[in-house]
Parts: structure tokens; sequence; C-alpha cells
């Protein structure tokens, strides 16, 4: 038995009547149109505006509206059907459940712990840091003596020139270098207590006065 759809259409072809020719008559949309021939009810809505739209198509086709709408009918009692008969589709729902709320808890607890002992782990791979505010590397200084300044770890272990420099709390260090004419070479190492170290090379030039 032919759809309500099949019926329309063709006598529209046999008037040889385009979909534009429709609309434009009937002031149903095109895509609405489209959908009513190919008995696509999905994208059509509620079934009473369908008769509507049937009755109008059919009356401008000269078509008895009462056996289109009752083939309609059938047409659409059946597809009804049909979709109750299919299995329905799963839903999948998350409840927040006292034993989930624990479980998203402790894995978060187990990220936060995890990226804790990876920072702590580049925190000690790494070497100390080591800043030298003065002097510059080849300055020329006229005293016999220059001052070095710097910052490096509270915790790590300074040497200049092979000789212990104490450190304050916050890391700063300052001490004086004897230095003799010429080109002198100071050198900074820091090293950490895990045995990374860091070193610095600077050359102070003694000119004369």
């Amino acid at each position: 038995m032919k759809r309500v759809g099949q019926i329309l259409k063709e006598e529209r072809l046999r008037r040889k009547l385009t979909l534009d020719d429709i609309e434009k008559y009937t002031k149903i949309r095109r895509k609405v149109l489209e959908a009513l021939e190919e008995g696509d009810y999905s994208k059509l809505p509620a079934e009473t505006f369908v008769k509507g739209f049937i009755k109008n198509y059919g009356e401008f086709l000269n078509l008895p509206t009462s056996s289109l709408l009752a083939v309609f009918r059938r047409e659409f009692t059946k597809q009804a059907n049909i979709e109750k008969r299919q299995p329905p589709r799963l839903k999948l729902s998350l409840s927040l459940t006292p034993n989930l709320t624990i479980a998203s808890i402790f894995s978060v607890g187990i990220v936060v712990l995890l990226i804790y002992l990876i920072f702590q782990y580049v925190s000690l791979a790494a070497a100390p840091q080591l800043v030298i505010d003065s002097p510059q590397n080849n300055q020329k200084v006229t005293q016999n003596e220059v001052e070095v300044v710097g910052k490096t770890d509270p915790d790590a272990n300074l040497e200049i020139n092979d000789e212990r420099v104490p450190l304050d709390q916050e890391g700063n260090f300052k001490i004086l270098i004897k230095l003799s004419s010429g080109e002198n070479k100071i050198n900074i190492s820091s090293t950490s207590k895990y045995g990374k170290g860091k070193s610095e090379e600077i050359k102070v030039v003694k000119v004369a006065e």
C-alpha cells in the first residue's frame, strides 16, 4: 500500500509541479514538504500539524483529503507500533553515591600526592641557584681587594677559590678576596646536599692606580 507521501508526490509530479510551486501556494516550507513526501516523520512536528499539512497539500492537488488522512493514520499508527517494539536505548546515568564520593576524593588525593612527589624530585635533582651580584666579569679595579656578593640556596655548600664561605639564612654571601696585579680568576661553586653543583668563574683585573 502506498504511503501518503508517495500519493502526494506522484500527483505533484503528474501535474509537473515542483516543491517550490507547492511551497508558494500552500505556504508550507519546502523542508517540511520533502519530509512529508519521504515519510520521514522524525523531521516533522506533532501529529496534529502533520494532518494540517496533508490536508492543505491534498486540497491544492484536488485529492480527497479524507482518504489521505486515513492513509496517514494507518501509516502513523504502524510506525508508532514499530517504535514501541524496539528495545529501549540504554541510558547511562551517574549518581553521586557515598562510595563514589570517597573514591573521587581518594583519586584526587593520589593525583595531588604524585604531583608533589614529582615536584620534590625535580627540586632535589636540580642544581642550586647561584647569582653573582658583584664583581662583574672582566671588571677592572685599582684596590687590592674585591668584594664578592651573591646568593645561592640556603642549604648549599658554597666555595670561593676552594675556600668554604658561610651563608646567611636566605643564602646570601659576601666576602673580600685579595687580588694580585693583572688578571685574577675567582672560582665560585655551589653544591647541594644531594651532590648537584653549579659554578661560575669571574675574572677581575687589578690595574695600577
